[in-house]
């Protein structure tokens, strides 16, 4: 194991907690956001998952639909 693995996980990990770049290069001692961003891969299956996500979200979206206010109204009496 090489401490860049370490940094690699660490990078990752702070990604996936929501930790900002700006922290997570402070924790991590990166001086520039390009060598973070290099560091802050993105397994496939986090694209995966994303993408199934959003898939999901557009699939709901699909299933509402705009109605003007008068007619929301009407709705709700």
């Amino acid at each position: 194991m090489l401490f860049h693995d370490l940094r690699r996980s660490a990078v990752r990990n702070f990604d996936r907690a929501g930790v900002s770049q700006p922290v997570g290069m402070m924790i991590s001692g990166h001086k520039t956001a390009s060598i973070y961003r290099r560091y802050r891969i993105t397994p496939e299956q986090d694209i995966r998952e994303a993408l199934e996500r959003t898939q999901a979200a557009m699939a709901q979206n699909k299933e509402r639909r705009v109605v003007t206010i008068s007619e929301a109204k009407e709705a709700s009496r």
